[in-house]
């Protein structure tokens, strides 16, 4: 009898640690995920990004049990745009149900699309575009979140069109191949850059016309130089899963 309560009292204590190493070593306070969507409504696009593509990217396709966090906002004429943001819990280790999970997976994407596409619905030709400080500013802000994963996607041609700077002089665009750095505190306007080191930025683009192409390869092979000096991974893609 003796004997059976100390194989019991074993097994209790070998239980108990199981359950507290799952816990020290999978339940932290930090998000697993939290994904920035930015789309780009200063112009028509011939291609959109979906919400299935960013839930992908967010949830590891759609297998994390972890907290995931998603923000929207839109590049336009404006420095300042309204951020929606989604958020999905951590999955209970205990009172975790992976149809449950799914369900609430699919009704998120389903919410997630209807902002996306709003966004889309709301892009014309505007004077102006305001992309480099709206960004930049996002990614400051993600820099310094708890975030294991932490993601930028840019739907844009990236095509800056403002006082400060424009994609559509040919004497700036050339001065921008000749001497980036210049163009780089043109654009930061006194602005700090984090330490980005632990960030994915993906630049997305379809391009429209050959004219389009040439532009967006400048600008987004500027963005890359730029942000991976800082210590991002960056991205240029044509669509948001090619990578």
């Amino acid at each position: 009898m003796k004997a059976t309560h100390t194989i019991i009292a074993l097994v209790i204590a070998l239980t108990s640690t199981g359950v507290a190493y799952y816990f020290s070593n999978n339940h932290s306070d930090t998000n697993d995920a939290f994904l920035k969507l930015f789309v780009d409504i200063t112009d028509k696009d011939s291609a959109q990004v979906r919400a299935h593509e960013v839930m992908t990217l967010a949830t590891n396709n759609f297998t994390s049990k972890e907290d995931i966090t998603i923000q929207t906002e839109a590049l336009s004429n404006y420095h300042i745009n309204p951020i929606q943001e989604f958020h999905l819990p951590k999955e209970n280790f205990i009172t975790g149900n992976s149809q449950r999970r799914r369900r609430t997976m699919s009704k998120l994407t389903k919410q997630l699309d209807t902002v996306i596409q709003n966004m889309y619905a709301e892009q014309s030709a505007k004077k102006q575009s305001k992309i480099f400080l709206p960004f930049l500013h996002s990614v400051n802000e993600l820099s310094e979140t708890k975030a294991k994963n932490k993601i930028i996607i840019c739907a844009s041609d990236l095509a800056e069109n403002n006082k400060t700077f424009t994609c559509f002089d040919p004497i700036s665009m050339k001065l921008l191949k000749k001497d980036p750095d210049l163009i780089e505190m043109v654009l930061l306007q006194g602005n700090a850059v984090k330490n980005l080191r632990g960030m994915t930025i993906y630049l997305v683009h379809h391009p429209r016309n050959e004219r389009d192409d040439e532009l967006f390869n400048v600008m987004a092979h500027f963005y890359k130089r730029f942000y991976e000096a800082y210590g991002a991974k960056v991205y240029i893609q044509d669509n948001l899963l090619t990578h």
